[in-house]
C-alpha cells in the first residue's frame, strides 16, 4: 500500500532545486529529483530532508542556499497522547501566534513540527530560527542543521515498532514577521 506524501508535497511545492535527498535507512544516498524522491517516499523510504538540494551530496554546501521551511524534533513527549503532543507544543510556544503548519508523531518519543514560510530565508537564519525553536520548545539541540533528515510519515519506527504519524497539518503559510515572533537570531 502506498504511502502518503503530502507533507513533503506541502513543504517542496514551491521549489524547484535540482535535487531532493530521500533515504530507505539512515545511511544515506544520492539526492534525486523531486518527482523520484516523491515516489521513493511512496513506496516506503523511511527519512526524507526538508531542505532541497543543488549538488548532488548530503552535506550543508550541497543544500539549496535559501529555504522557506523551519523545523524541530521534540524528543520528550514520549507516552502523550496525539492530543497532549499538541498541547504540549501550543504550551511550550506559550501564546505565540505560530502553530506549526504540520507536526508528524515520530513513532517513538517525540514529534517533528514544520513551519512553511511564505518567503526564503538565507540557509544561515533557517539554521538559526531552527536553533531559537529548539531553545523554546525544548527540542532536540542537535537537530537544526541543513542537511537534517527526518522520519517519513507512514514508515515504522525501528525501536518502537510504531508507525510515524501526521498528527497535525494546517497547511499553514506563516507570512515573514511570524518568526521574528521567536526572538532574535545569531
Amino acid at each position: 500500500m502506498p504511502l502518503p506524501t503530502d507533507l513533503q508535497e506541502f513543504l517542496w511545492y514551491d521549489r524547484n532545486e535540482p535535487y531532493y535527498a530521500v533515504h530507505p535507512t539512515q545511511n544515506r544516498k544520492v539526492p534525486v529529483s523531486k518527482d523520484r524522491a516523491l515516489n521513493a517516499l511512496g513506496r516506503g523510504d523511511r527519512y526524507f530532508a526538508p531542505v532541497p538540494r543543488i549538488g548532488l551530496g548530503n552535506k550543508r554546501e550541497h543544500c539549496t542556499p535559501s529555504f522557506n521551511v523551519l523545523y524541530c524534533d521534540i524528543d520528550d513527549a514520549e507516552g502523550l497522547s496525539y492530543t497532549e503532543i499538541l498541547e504540549l507544543i501550543e504550551m511550550r510556544l506559550d501564546g505565540l501566534d505560530f502553530f506549526p503548519s504540520a507536526v508528524v508523531c515520530s513513532g517513538r518519543r517525540g514529534a517533528h513540527c514544520y513551519w512553511k514560510l511564505a518567503e526564503d530565508l538565507v540557509l544561515e537564519e533557517v539554521q538559526a530560527y531552527n536553533k531559537r525553536l529548539i531553545k523554546i520548545l525544548g527540542a532536540d539541540p542537535a537537530c537544526w542543521d541543513a542537511p537534517r533528515i527526518f522520519r517519513n510519515p507512514g514508515t515504522i519506527h525501528e525501536k518502537s515498532g510504531r508507525a510515524a504519524e501526521l498528527i497535525s497539518f494546517s497547511a499553514q503559510v506563516w507570512d515573514m514577521p511570524q518568526p521574528q515572533l521567536l526572538g532574535p537570531v545569531d
